[in-house]
């Protein structure tokens, strides 16, 4: 039987949906996550269910709160102050509690500075649909100019949380780099208001099929010299 991870890190849990241009940065809004089965980092399913993620959502809000207040109180910097003046455009302490960063927003669950993209804004969104079934709805402040083409040309789509399932605490959201080239998604991107950049979307599938080719002609190799391995034994028989 299988021990309960410390930590959740899903590849895949949602997706963008819509974003707006502030300057040379992105407010993004996303589907995070909604209940479901997914498959975490350590090769398991794992079922997550309406009241667990309302947990998440009722956790993380109230650290939002609680940094808002702290904020407020002069106490401290805010988290991710670069990021709040790149978006507000000016140093000030009076700002609302839905201009609070808090949670980094990384590339492939990697938490190191060079990795560290953007931060959520504000606090989440619980959406109950029905007695089984909901989803959880946020918006993340994205100033790293790689990044912000990359959503822009609908090459970062998907979204995956980390998360703490004994505390229902969310370490951060990632992007995950290559669910995006998928041509539904670009169809529902553009559903919701999302025009992929055509030249971003060119470059990067011509990127992918050197990618390919190089691994065909991998496979050809391989395949060669299993072809010269199995008339050597033949010939020996």
């Amino acid at each position: 039987m299988q021990n309960k991870p410390n930590k959740y890190r899903f590849s895949n849990t949602g997706e963008v949906q819509t974003y707006q241009e502030q300057d040379e940065s992105l407010i993004v809004t996303v589907l995070l996550c909604k209940v479901g089965t997914f498959n975490d980092s350590s090769g398991i399913k794992v079922s997550l269910t309406k009241e667990q993620l309302q947990g998440l959502v009722n956790t993380y809000n109230m650290e939002v709160e609680a940094e808002y207040h702290k904020i407020q109180a002069n106490k401290k910097e805010p988290i991710g102050r670069i990021f709040l003046e790149k978006l507000l455009r000016k140093k000030t302490h009076e700002f609302s509690i839905d201009e609070v960063t808090l949670a980094p927003v990384t590339t492939e669950h990697t938490l190191h500075n060079s990795f560290v993209v953007g931060r959520v804004i504000g606090r989440l969104e619980f959406k109950d649909i029905s007695d089984s079934y909901g989803e959880i709805w946020g918006k993340l402040f994205i100033s790293t100019r790689e990044y912000v083409d990359k959503v822009k040309g609908g090459i970062l789509n998907q979204i995956s949380l980390a998360f703490y399932p004994q505390s229902n605490k969310l370490e951060e959201v990632s992007f995950t780099i290559y669910g995006a080239i998928d041509g539904a998604q670009i169809i529902r991107m553009s559903q919701n208001g999302i025009k992929p950049d055509k030249n971003i979307l060119a470059n990067t599938i011509g990127e992918l099929s050197k990618k390919l080719s190089a691994i065909n002609t991998e496979i050809t190799n391989l395949d060669n010299q299993l072809y010269t391995v199995r008339n050597k034994r033949s010939l020996e028989r």
